[in-house]
């Protein structure tokens, strides 16, 4: 599936999230996140994060993202994000 990383983050009564006044983009937090994953990561899982992390970071349109990719960004973000935020997260990724 493709997938738009570019989107902006929302609080819960619908307005942009902002953070030091830059507005927060999903693509940031996603990056953030697989780059932070240790606990719970085998080798593998860490160095298949960092090149999605490389992948996504460096794009500048729509991602191609396979399941397992999808599976990894959830599994790396579900520790340290709000339920709102990781929800976001959860339906780019189901499209």
């Amino acid at each position: 599936m493709k997938v738009n990383f570019d989107t902006k983050v929302k609080d819960f009564q619908g307005n942009d999230l902002k953070d030091n006044g830059k507005e927060l983009v999903i693509k940031d937090i996603v990056c953030r996140y697989l780059y932070l994953c240790g606990d719970g990561f085998t080798a593998d899982e860490k160095y298949e994060a960092y090149k999605l992390m490389q992948k996504i970071l460096l794009s500048t349109d729509k991602v191609e993202i396979e399941d397992k990719e999808s599976i990894l960004i959830k599994k790396a973000c579900e520790k340290f994000l709000s339920a709102g935020a990781y929800g976001q997260i959860v339906d780019l990724l189901k499209g």
